[in-house]
């Protein structure tokens, strides 16, 4: 697993406990689809929502952070694919 996929899933065990699950691993396929669509969602819209000051709720700054990582980690990998193209 990559840095950024590790990343990823540390958005999505955050979402899931948001939804109200316990944790992925014992989710029926439906329920894990939809906290993938939602974690997909929520990293598509990061940076606007990151533009944003928090609102103080410790799992609404701990999903910034975790956004602010996953950016980072996506950055660092489209600036070595473009290194390797260019």
């Amino acid at each position: 697993m990559t840095p950024l996929d590790a990343k990823r899933l540390e958005i999505a065990e955050l979402i899931a406990i948001e939804l109200g699950f316990d944790d992925l691993d014992g989710m029926s396929a439906a329920d894990r689809a939809m906290v993938d669509q939602h974690t997909d969602d929520t990293i598509a819209g990061c940076e606007a929502y990151l533009e944003h000051p928090a609102d103080g709720n410790h799992s609404n700054i701990w999903l910034r952070q975790l956004l602010k990582q996953y950016l980072l980690l996506f950055n660092m990998k489209m600036y070595q694919i473009n290194n390797r193209h260019g």
